[in-house]
């Protein structure tokens, strides 16, 4: 399972979102209809947004706690200052893909900034 794990700012479109969830998956050498899901933190201000891309997509949409996601910082490859400050995570995107893809995850592509979304894929054990 493919799981693209999405960072957004309060005024993240769903355009914004489905570009950059499209533009990870070229970059991990997937076609969007291999996903899962977009995963990411449960933020009211958010989540419209990344729940109308999942339906764009075609993709389910999960939405996790601060405290799960900060389960799987360790496992986190990038850090960002401002995704610290909102979740407690070094990446909101790395810890949401983490998360949503499964026990044994691992990321295939870290986090990518885009100007209003950060993105990042994993994908779960086999």
């Amino acid at each position: 399972m493919m799981v693209i794990g999405i960072g957004a700012t309060s005024t993240a479109t769903s355009a914004d979102i489905v570009s950059a969830a499209r533009d990870c998956c070229a970059r991990g050498g997937a076609e969007v209809n291999e996903l899962a899901g977009l995963a990411s933190l449960d933020r009211p201000e958010t989540r419209d947004a990344i729940q109308a891309a999942a339906d764009k997509l075609g993709v389910r949409a999960s939405f996790w706690r601060r405290s799960t996601l900060q389960a799987e910082a360790a496992r986190c490859q990038t850090q960002s200052v401002r995704s610290i400050a909102a979740a407690g995570v070094p990446s909101v995107a790395e810890a949401s893909a983490l998360t949503a893809a499964g026990p044994g995850s691992r990321l295939i592509v870290p986090r990518i900034a885009f100007p209003k979304v950060t993105a990042a894929l994993a994908v779960g054990a086999a």
